[in-house]
C-alpha cells in the first residue's frame, strides 16, 4: 500500500472527566519498637497477615538488626524509620519520627502572691473553735482562713472532715 494515498481523520474531543475515587483509608501505625531485631522482621513476615491493600505499618527508633542487609528490601540503617510490610515484601517509607526539639524559651514571671498570714491563734483547738471559723471567719477559695494551736482536745480527731489526727502545733487552713 502506497502510504502517500492514505488519509487521516480529525482527531476527536476530549472525553470527560472520571468520577471521584474512593477515600482512602486513614494512615494507621500497627507496631512501634523501641529497638528492632532481625527476629522481629522474621516474627512479622512469618505471623502478620497483611497484603498491598492491608499494609502492616512499624515506626523504630533504633535500628538494633545485626545484619542490615536482610531484607534487601531493607538494607540500610532503619533509626527513626517507618516501614510497611504487605505480605511478601518490606516498604521501607525513611524516616519519621525526627529529632527532639529544642527546649522552649522561659516564661515570664508570675504575680507575686500574698504573704503568709496566720489568722488565728488558739491555745486549745476545739469543737466550739470550729464552730466559731465556719461561722465567723468568712473564708473563701481565694482567701483561705489559717489558724494553728497549741493543744488539740477535739474528741473525735477526725471531724471536720480534712483535719484528721492531732493538730497540735500544726497550722491548719
Amino acid at each position: 500500500m502506497d502510504k502517500s494515498t492514505l488519509t487521516f481523520g480529525v482527531t476527536g474531543n476530549t472525553g470527560g472527566s472520571g468520577g471521584s475515587g474512593r477515600i482512602g483509608e486513614p494512615f494507621r501505625v500497627n507496631q512501634y519498637f523501641e529497638s528492632i531485631s532481625n527476629a522481629d522482621i522474621t516474627y512479622i513476615e512469618q505471623n502478620v497477615m497483611s497484603t498491598p491493600d492491608n499494609l502492616h505499618v512499624v515506626t523504630i527508633f533504633i535500628d538494633d538488626r545485626s545484619n542490615k542487609a536482610e531484607p534487601s528490601s531493607l538494607n540500610t540503617n532503619l533509626d527513626r524509620h517507618a516501614i510497611a510490610w504487605n505480605g511478601t515484601l518490606w516498604i521501607d517509607w525513611g524516616v519519621s519520627i525526627g529529632e527532639t526539639g529544642g527546649s522552649g524559651g522561659t516564661g515570664g514571671t508570675g504575680h507575686r502572691g500574698e504573704n503568709f498570714r496566720l489568722d488565728n491563734y488558739y491555745s486549745i483547738f476545739n469543737e466550739s473553735s470550729i464552730s466559731w471559723i465556719e461561722i465567723n471567719s468568712n473564708a473563701t477559695t481565694e482567701d483561705i482562713y489559717t489558724v494553728t494551736c497549741f493543744t488539740d482536745s477535739r474528741i473525735d480527731k477526725n471531724i471536720p472532715v480534712g483535719i484528721s489526727g492531732d493538730m497540735s502545733r500544726r497550722i491548719m487552713m
